[in-house]
C-alpha cells in the first residue's frame, strides 16, 4: 500500500523557548547591542539597545543617551529577535509538503514523492531561513504578568501545540467516523496533521463481473495542511478561526472482482491505492483557559477537490493546546 510521503516535514517543527523565571535570568540571556523593550509596573514601555548589566541594573542605549533601569522596576522584558528558526520551519514545511504533493499527484509514485519532499525540505528551509533572518519580532523573555503583557501594543504571536479528537460526517457517502488531529504553530503559520475515516462499502460480492468491479472495503483520509489561526491569543475565553490548505490524501483498499469478459466471476484480490488531492478546511471555535494549557471546542468543515459529489464533510472537535 502506498504510504504518506510528507510525514518527514514534522521534523521541521520546533517549540519556542520558555520565558525566564526571574529578571536576572532574562538579562543574562541578552546580547550586547540587542534591541530590547522594558515594561515598568505602570505598564509603560522603554526601548533601546542593551549595553550591559551591573549593580542589579539594566543599561540601555537610547538616542538621548545611556540610561539605567533597576531590576526592581522591570515588570516585563522583550527582545527584538530575528525569525530564522520560524522561517526555516515554515520553509521546510511548505517546500516538503508542496513538492511531495505535486510529485504524488502527477506520478502517483510514493518513492518519488518522498525524494522530492526531502529535497523540498532542504531548499525550503534554506530559503525560509534567509527570509526569517531578515524579519524581526518582539519576543517575551521575562514577564511577571503574562495576561497584562499580551494586551500591550507590542503584541506577540506565541507558539501553539495542540491535539484534537472528534467526529465527522457528511450528507454523501464520504468521510464519516471518529477523527483526530495534531497541530503545531511555531508562529503565524504552522502544520496540522489530521485523519478522517472513509467508511467501507457493505455491498455484497457481485454476481456478474465482465472485466473488473471494485468495492471499497476500508480507507481513510490523511491531511497535511499549512494552517493559520485568526483570533486573540489571551484571555479566559478566546473565539477564533483556524484556516488550512494543503495535500489531502485518500488511502483506500478495494476488493477487486475479476471477470472473464462474459459476466463470469473468476476471482477477487485486495488492491490498495492512494489519491492525492488539494483540500481546504475552516474550523471556527472557542478556547477556554488563560494559562499555558487551554481547552477547545471547534466545528470543522473540509472541502476536497476532485471528488465530485463527495467533496465535503464536517464535524465537531474537542481538544487541548499549549502555548
Amino acid at each position: 500500500m502506498r504510504t504518506l510521503p510528507a510525514l518527514v516535514a514534522l521534523l521541521a517543527l520546533s517549540a519556542a523557548a520558555a520565558r525566564a523565571a526571574t529578571v536576572d535570568d532574562a538579562v543574562l540571556r541578552l546580547l550586547p547591542g540587542e534591541r530590547v523593550a522594558v515594561r515598568t509596573p505602570a505598564n509603560e514601555w522603554t526601548t533601546g539597545a542593551f549595553v550591559t548589566n551591573r549593580n542589579d541594573s539594566l543599561y540601555l542605549r537610547r538616542p538621548s543617551g545611556t540610561i539605567a533601569l533597576s531590576y526592581g522596576s522591570i515588570a516585563g522584558l522583550r527582545a527584538r529577535q530575528n525569525q530564522r528558526r520560524e522561517g526555516m520551519s515554515v520553509g521546510m514545511l511548505a517546500g516538503g509538503v508542496s513538492l511531495a504533493f505535486l510529485s504524488g499527484s502527477n506520478s502517483g509514485s510514493t518513492s518519488d514523492a518522498i525524494y522530492l519532499g526531502m529535497g523540498g525540505i532542504i531548499v525550503g528551509g534554506f530559503v525560509g531561513g534567509l527570509i526569517g533572518a531578515a524579519t524581526h519580532r518582539w519576543k517575551d523573555v521575562y514577564d511577571e504578568n503574562s495576561a497584562l503583557a499580551a494586551t500591550t501594543p507590542l503584541g506577540r504571536r506565541p507558539s501553539q501545540i495542540g491535539a484534537r479528537v472528534g467526529y465527522v460526517t457528511s450528507t454523501q457517502p464520504s468521510n464519516q467516523g471518529p477523527s483526530a488531529s495534531l497541530i503545531a504553530l511555531p508562529g503565524i503559520v504552522g502544520l496540522e496533521i489530521s485523519y478522517f475515516p472513509l467508511p467501507a462499502d457493505d455491498a455484497p460480492p457481485p454476481t456478474l463481473v465482465y472485466f473488473t468491479s471494485d468495492v471499497r472495503r476500508a480507507g481513510g483520509t490523511l491531511e497535511l495542511h499549512l494552517v493559520t489561526h485568526i483570533g486573540p491569543r489571551s484571555g479566559p475565553v478566546r473565539p477564533g478561526l483556524r484556516l488550512g490548505v494543503g495535500p489531502t490524501i485518500d488511502l483506500i483498499r478495494f476488493d477487486r472482482y475479476q471477470g472473464d469478459g462474459f459476466g463470469n466471476l473468476l476471482g477477487v484480490s485486495r488492491v490498495s491505492d492512494s489519491e492525492f488531492r488539494l483540500g481546504l478546511d475552516a474550523s471556527p471555535g472557542v478556547r477556554f483557559g488563560s494559562r499555558a494549557w487551554s481547552f477547545a471546542v471547534e466545528g470543522t468543515y473540509h472541502v476536497v477537490g476532485g471528488r465530485g459529489e463527495y467533496s465535503d464533510f464536517y464535524g465537531i472537535l474537542l481538544g487541548v493546546s499549549r502555548e
